[in-house]
């Protein structure tokens, strides 16, 4: 898989890395109880239609790289990114709840798979809604009464803790606007771990919403160390009603991948 590629599948798959499980108890319990996850209202973003428009800054072993993205998004349904520099499209991504298709336009090349396949590859979990709520800074996971919430009003957030399947998440929720700060997920059956950090909050339509995103991801491979680095810089965001259109037509001369 060369550069551009491993970028597309880093910008539009960040979400489904693994990590490794960190027991819960090394946390110190300010306050637990339901009534405290039944008062937890994080502000989260309910939209129709995503624009955006971002500067990806992209680092591993190998060098860094930089790249434009644009972003589509219809809730729920559809992510369609369209990778570039320098104003040439490299990469075009199109990501529904159950498939994922990537277009390489440098090399002419396609390819499509299932998201089950995409989750075995990386072995995680997780689901398109996790990805959707990731890249617009909600919550991975919806809030059940099995999740474990601690207000630390001293240091002025709550911290949320899930467990799904394989995966464990601790989220970090400022006190004063409501907003996802900070996740940390780990897997309890890989060597790795990814954490999320957004910042810089913006309104964009009435809606609060981080203009940076930064992840890091690390994990052990046949015994060697890996850390990738993602930031992503929106200098765009708009929500709307009105339709957008997410075009994905392969050329006939592309060859399947």
């Amino acid at each position: 898989m060369n550069k551009i590629i491993s970028l597309a599948v880093i910008a539009t798959s960040m979400a489904l890395w693994a990590c490794k499980k960190q027991p819960v108890a090394s946390l110190p319990v300010l306050s637990l109880n339901k009534q405290l996850i039944s008062d937890f209202h994080p502000k989260e973003i309910d939209f129709v239609y995503l624009t955006m428009k971002s500067k990806l800054d992209y680092s591993d072993e190998d060098g860094d790289v930089q790249a434009s993205v644009n972003t589509r998004a219809k809730n729920d349904s559809v992510l369609w990114f369209s990778i570039g520099k320098a104003g040439v499209e490299g990469v075009r991504a199109l990501i529904r709840p159950d498939s994922v298709f990537l277009m390489d336009r440098m090399s002419n090349q396609y390819s499509n798979y299932d998201l089950a396949h995409l989750q075995n590859l990386i072995q995680a979990d997780l689901t398109y809604k996790n990805l959707q709520n990731l890249l617009i800074g909600n919550l991975i996971f919806p809030i059940t009464e099995h999740d474990v919430l601690i207000k630390e009003e001293s240091k002025g957030y709550y911290i949320l803790m899930q467990k799904k399947d394989r995966i464990y998440a601790e989220s970090y929720i400022r006190l004063d606007n409501m907003k996802l700060e900070k996740v940390n997920m780990t897997d309890s059956s890989a060597m790795s771990k990814m954490n999320i950090a957004y910042s810089n909050f913006i309104y964009s339509d009435s809606l609060l919403v981080p203009s940076l995103c930064t992840i890091n991801v690390s994990y052990n491979k046949n015994g060697k160390a890996y850390d990738k680095n993602v930031i992503l810089t929106h200098n765009k965001i708009e929500f709307s009603t009105k339709p957008l259109n997410f075009p994905f037509n392969v050329p006939k001369k592309y060859d399947a991948k």
